[in-house]
């Protein structure tokens, strides 16, 4: 309950013994606290990071989104479409991505004459993910529906997981035995970021 209202405890007190507004006061007090209550409700469902499944629902339906992963990942890609209002650009997708997905990316343009270009002779925009402590899955499919209206037809959208390669790791530590000592087992290793 949001807070409870006693319509009694507002009552003078020579007419609290009155039957009739004891009476009166207990049915107020009733329909004032259920309407509390579809307040708070409201209140909670007015901001996506707090509204339950049925708000979520309206919102897709209203926004003619098909529902995709449970209510945590809907109400984060809509709060990634919310962000998209501003210019594409670095910003922009690593903040649509962190809201997606909670993580940090690196994002790289490449023109279609570029010879690093994964796609020679068209442009890209490749976004790569950070692995999440925790591990979760990735939503690489939420992160490509949210950027796709932006993103001009000549150029292709490559979203896929960042990876440290193992020069990556040898260029951070002098030895095996160093990253032994520093890292608890494989899997840690295996979500190792270098620090920049």
């Amino acid at each position: 309950m949001f807070y409870e209202v006693n319509i009694k405890d507002y009552i003078p007190s020579y007419l609290k013994d009155i039957r009739e507004f004891e009476l009166i006061s207990q049915v107020e007090s009733t329909k004032i606290n259920e309407l509390t209550n579809d307040m708070k409700k409201n209140l909670d469902n007015s901001c996506i990071v707090s509204m339950d499944e049925e708000s979520i629902i309206r919102t897709e339906i209203f926004l003619n989104i098909q529902p995709e992963g449970n209510l945590e990942q809907r109400r984060q890609y809509l709060l990634a479409l919310g962000r998209k209002r501003d210019k594409l650009n670095e910003v922009t997708i690593k903040s649509m991505v962190m809201a997606i997905m909670n993580v940090d990316s690196t994002v790289k343009f490449y023109t279609g004459s570029e010879e690093n270009s994964p796609e020679h002779g068209q442009g890209v925009i490749q976004i790569m993910v950070f692995p999440s402590s925790n591990q979760e899955e990735f939503r690489f499919e939420d992160i490509e529906r949210a950027l796709k209206p932006l993103i001009p037809g000549h150029i292709k959208l490559n979203v896929t997981r960042y990876y440290s390669s193992w020069r990556d790791v040898m260029n951070n530590f002098t030895n095996w035995r160093n990253i032994k000592d520093t890292m608890k087992n494989w899997r840690e290793l295996y979500y190792y970021m270098p620090q920049n």
